[in-house]
């Protein structure tokens, strides 16, 4: 086998091994880290909310909003002034 064979074949593995993440619509994407301390669901978005992550003095937000054929991940920090 030559080097473009052997290349050939190995990026048809790595493209065959991709796995699409939270496209099934039908269901709700888990939270990224276990007990959030609020959860907002909505037909299109669930938005799941850690207030003082890691007492870091901000609330860390992780939000998917269904697109066409899967949920996207968003994540956001706000300042929280509460955070001791």
């Amino acid at each position: 086998m030559n080097y473009k064979s052997i290349l050939f074949i190995v990026a048809l593995f790595l493209f065959s091994c991709k796995q699409e993440q939270n496209c099934d619509l039908a269901y709700y994407p888990q939270p990224p880290y276990s007990f959030p301390d609020d959860t907002y669901y909505s037909d299109t978005m669930v938005r799941y909310l850690y207030v003082c992550w890691n007492d870091s003095g901000y609330n860390k937000i992780y939000s998917y909003v269904m697109t066409d054929d899967c949920w996207e991940l968003i994540v956001d920090e706000e300042p929280n002034f509460n955070c001791t």
